[in-house]
């Protein structure tokens, strides 16, 4: 799978610019591959985006965050990635990039490290919708591991005064991080191929039509990395689900604006955890 990726890239920087012209190569579409947990995808996307120089610093941010998502053990990309963050100018990039650091920890069952990132975003974020998702995160990392901090720090109390904020969009969106994949790579080959394809060749086309939240797209992928192949079967049944889903307006949410209706991986998949008791 590495071998393919570094493929992929080399012909990215070998080609003209404009053969990859429909495939709208940028930083928006790697901070939206990283979103969607593509971290292969999100990586060769911020590559092409720092080499046409479209959003450098974002696309640097993007980098190197999709690759501690993929090589996590590697204390040099963790050190990088701090370094990085810490030498922001851009306050709103910066924190993002802390809040999604805060939960790469958190995920890897690094929770000191966690705290301390999205303190970080929490005190840095300008804006209103990732400050809440921060707070949310954080009120949920202490509940989960009290012994963190002590209950009379003033963050306990600031974080108690925010719980306005947490909304049921603001709880779907900064929901905890499932733990890091034991799935091995090779087996989530196919989905994601398919799932990149669409995402670069078909939906731009054809704009953003699920209504779902997750999108059909995220959902694949997340199955995928999760349980392997199993997550074709389970992306179908989702496909299925979908016009139900919508009529019955089971479960509606909010997100930028629009109205979802929000139906995670986490529904259908406990035959999965009752299978592995």
């Amino acid at each position: 799978m590495r071998a393919l990726i570094v493929l992929i890239s080399a012909l990215y920087f070998v080609l003209p610019a404009d053969s990859f012209a429909g495939t709208y190569a940028s930083a928006q579409l790697a901070r939206a591959l990283y979103q969607e947990q593509d971290w292969d995808g999100a990586w060769v996307e911020a590559l092409r985006a720092q080499s046409a120089d479209i959003a450098k610093t974002e696309a640097l941010v993007i980098y190197h965050l999709s690759s501690l998502q993929r090589e996590f053990d590697q204390p040099e990309i963790r050190q990088d990635s701090s370094d990085l963050l810490r030498s922001l100018e851009d306050r709103e990039l910066g924190a993002w990039g802390e809040f999604q650091l805060g939960r790469i920890y958190w995920s890897n069952d690094e929770p000191c490290a966690a705290l301390y990132w999205l303190q970080r975003a929490y005190a840095d974020s300008p804006n209103p919708e990732l400050f809440a998702q921060t707070a949310y995160s954080l009120w949920v990392l202490l509940i989960r591991n009290p012994a963190l901090m002590e209950e009379g720090h003033p963050l306990r109390q600031q974080l108690r005064t925010s719980r306005r904020l947490f909304t049921p969009a603001i709880r779907e969106t900064a929901a905890p991080p499932p733990p890091a994949s034991s799935v091995p790579a090779f087996l989530s080959v196919p989905a994601i191929g398919l799932v990149r394809f669409y995402q670069t060749q078909i939906g731009p086309a054809i704009g953003q039509r699920c209504s779902m939240y997750p999108s059909c797209s995220e959902y694949c992928l997340q199955a995928t990395r999760r349980y392997g192949l199993m997550g074709i079967p389970m992306t179908a049944d989702r496909l299925i689900r979908e016009t139900d889903h919508v009529n019955h307006r089971i479960r509606p949410i909010l997100i930028n604006g629009e109205v979802k209706y929000y139906n995670p991986i986490e529904d259908h998949s406990f035959w999965f955890r009752r299978y592995n008791r």
